[in-house]
């Protein structure tokens, strides 16, 4: 399995992971398999939660390299119609509700920003 197991954090670079959470191995999410794929074994990867005990930061303790991750992913959330109205709408509900005037907004795991750019259009 052509994975990289972290042994150090990646904010600190403390060797001081704890396991929070092991999932086991999964399929990657979003990665959709193709009709003739049906009923074969599909790859899975560890997914496993670890938290450094030096900078208390939370992140994968297996890092499956992008060329695996991305080959079959499909969801990419500006090319759909309707997603970029909705985020248009909660953005704007969210920023009157949550975020001072000239406050910050960070979104983790980003996908292709069409959230952030909601929020940039405030």
């Amino acid at each position: 399995m052509c994975v990289t197991d972290r042994s150090r954090c990646r904010i600190c670079e403390a060797d001081a992971l704890e396991s929070v959470l092991d999932l086991g191995l999964q399929p990657l999410a979003n990665s959709f398999i193709k009709p003739d794929e049906v009923g074969r074994p599909e790859p899975r990867y560890p997914l496993e939660l670890a938290r450094c005990t030096s900078c208390g930061h939370v992140q994968l303790s297996v890092t499956v390299p992008p060329e695996i991750m991305f080959r079959n992913y499909l969801y990419v959330s500006g090319t759909s119609e309707t997603i970029p109205a909705h985020f248009a709408e909660y953005a704007k509900d969210v920023a009157e509700r949550f975020v001072p005037k000239g406050g910050l907004v960070v979104e983790i795991g980003s996908n292709d920003g069409t959230l952030l750019r909601a929020f940039d259009r405030g």
